[in-house]
């Protein structure tokens, strides 16, 4: 069991519904993005510790798999611009450096977020 639903479903359907339409469906890309918009500043590792949880019934490999996928998403959103990574003391080592929300996809999610709904703020965003 991991907490990437917990994050994942933070996020409004209608959002997800119009977000899928230009990402697809991927509850762990809707994970990381909630992640880091509640918590700025965060290491790779620190990400997979939160979305994996340290208390789960995952083997070995499958912690795996999900640090692979974590990775690569992360990949993709710092390449579409939605995250940046800040670099940390060693280039290259997943623990150093850290990820955030960038002020376009902040308000990329904030905006879309208000458009699609009737709610008044995000929890993320109180």
């Amino acid at each position: 069991m991991t907490n990437i639903n917990q994050y994942a479903d933070k996020i409004d359907k209608a959002v997800r519904l119009l977000l899928n339409s230009i990402t697809g469906d991927d509850d762990i890309g809707y994970a990381i993005v909630m992640l880091l918009l509640e918590n700025d500043g965060l290491t790779e590792e620190e990400i997979v510790t939160k979305l994996v949880g340290e208390d789960n019934d995952l083997s070995a490999s499958e912690i795996e798999e999900y640090r692979d996928e974590i990775s690569n998403r992360l990949s993709k959103l710092q390449t579409g611009g939605f995250v940046a990574r800040h670099p940390g003391e060693q280039i290259g080592d997943p623990t150093t450096g850290t990820y955030e929300v960038t002020t376009v996809g902040e308000n990329l999610m904030w905006g879309i977020y208000e458009a699609t709904t009737d709610d008044e703020q995000p929890e993320a965003r109180q």
